[in-house]
């Protein structure tokens, strides 16, 4: 740790026993903000024989680690005292939510040294000259309370630290096993990094565990917190990135603190809209790749935020979806390999990272939209959410027709004046009171009428309005 870091963090360092470091554990925080999803059961940290070996090293002493825990209460006086508001709110929320610590780093340690000690069916162990690996419950009472309470590990405790520099401490210390990138990217107290995490995470998780990933613990690597933050990237450059790569993520979380409420509107339209359909077609067995739900998001933006229409049947919706992604990969099998970036959907798709093959495959689905679109709503998969609010020329013909040449004043109409602009067809019940973009609620009236009348409602005054 060094004597700075000691001084800097007021950190007090003890050594622990087992069973306390099981019992604080049920008391520790993991938070993502931080921390790695590691330790047992988890996927992004050990795995059960990484575990296993650092338990056989810790009985025969000789491992060397040290867990890293955070004091919420010290901390939220510390806070106080400095008017750190972000970690005054932070340190708060902890405490209402019932912890003392929140882990740092060791979390790997102390996830496996307690579910060794609760007697895990697969944390077997060997020690005390037995070459069998046992569980705890099978270790003689003795030896069950020498593992359990001889004080075996260093423990630091920080009680003078700030959320911001529990991010950038965290970074520094996970070098001997370095963080993933999305881990790397997202270890940093900004409104970007919290937003990319809420929104892959919560009700969104079962929208990566259908489409994409196999088992649960995948997602604790966090790569669909990178696919989210990918989104992200595209909806804040509105579609112009050149890349959405490694490099453009790293600069992306190193210059923007947040991103605009347009953009995480859209962001979690996007998202909410796809969950939908996850929800309504269950598990896949057979997974979407990455490149191809980012087509899917794709989709699913120029349907509902450029074109504004509403997906009324999810699963409908995605069966479209997937017929013409076959279809397109189907047509790339014909293409030969001098053409494969310039025509193959499937070269595209799987090089999704490069703006040039991603808004290619956004102009094939566009145009694919642009012909199906009328199929799709009369089979009543989607509909317009644009509420019609002019008429048409051919409805200003027959108005003036339907009105017999005459405004509801008795002036006279006519048709050079329709053609000169003189005249204006208004909303009898006006749009403001829920009035419809028909012909029965439709009027032709000299423009200075309709601006006096504003948007107010008239009665009924001729024929076809009655």
């Amino acid at each position: 740790m060094g004597l700075k870091m000691m001084d800097k963090y007021d950190a007090k360092e003890e050594l622990k026993s087992l069973w306390f470091l099981m019992d604080a554990h049920k008391r520790t925080k993991l938070d993502g903000a931080f921390q790695r999803w590691g330790g047992y059961a988890l996927g992004s940290g050990w795995t059960l024989p990484m575990g296993i070996e650092y338990l056989e090293s810790l009985i025969e002493g000789g491992a060397f680690n040290i867990i890293i825990n955070v004091d919420v209460n010290r901390c939220l006086m510390y806070a106080n005292e400095i008017g750190c508001r972000s970690s005054i709110e932070y340190f708060n929320q902890a405490k209402e939510d019932g912890w003392e610590w929140v882990s740092l780093d060791g979390n790997n340690s102390a996830s496996f040294i307690t579910a060794l000690l609760n007697d895990a069916p697969d944390v077997k162990i060997g020690g005390y000259g037995d070459t069998i690996r046992k569980r705890f419950s099978e270790f003689s009472e003795a030896e069950q309370k020498e593992v359990s309470y001889v004080d075996k590990v260093r423990v630091v405790t920080l009680r003078e630290i700030t959320v911001q520099d529990m991010c950038v401490l965290f970074r520094k210390l996970n070098t001997s096993v370095p963080l993933n990138p999305q881990e790397y990217r997202q270890a940093r107290w900004t409104s970007l990094s919290s937003f990319v995490r809420d929104a892959a995470n919560g009700a969104n998780r079962q929208l990566f565990k259908n489409f994409i990933f196999s088992k649960e613990s995948d997602l604790d690597k966090r790569c669909h917190e990178e696919m989210v933050a990918q989104l992200s990237l595209k909806v804040h450059d509105n579609y112009t990135s050149t890349y959405i790569d490694k490099v453009r993520l790293d600069n992306f979380y190193e210059k923007t603190g947040d991103l605009s409420p347009i953009a995480k509107a859209d962001i979690k339209k996007i998202l909410n809209e796809v969950l939908r359909m996850a929800e309504a077609v269950g598990s896949l067995k057979r997974k979407l790749s990455k490149g191809r739900l980012h087509n899917l998001y794709d989709v699913v933006q120029m349907l509902t935020l450029e074109q504004q229409h509403k997906i009324l049947k999810p699963a409908d919706f995605f069966e479209w979806f997937l017929t013409k992604d076959a279809h397109f990969i189907h047509l790339s099998k014909s293409v030969i390999e001098a053409e494969k970036e310039d025509k193959s959907y499937e070269y595209w798709s799987k090089t999704y990272s490069n703006s040039q093959w991603y808004k290619k495959t956004r102009d094939l689905f566009a145009n694919a939209l642009a012909q199906d679109l009328l199929v799709l709503m009369e089979a009543g998969i989607v509909c317009s959410k644009k509420k019609k609010t002019y008429y048409t020329w051919a409805q200003k013909l027959q108005l003036i027709r339907l009105q017999e040449n005459l405004t509801r004043q008795g002036d006279e109409i006519t048709y050079l004046d329709l053609y000169l602009g003189k005249l204006e067809a208004d909303h009898m019940v006006s749009i403001k009171d829920g009035g419809e973009t028909t012909i029965a609620n439709g009027e032709l009236m000299y423009r200075h009428e309709n601006r006096s009348k504003g948007a107010h409602s008239n009665e009924p005054h001729f024929e076809h309005q009655k």
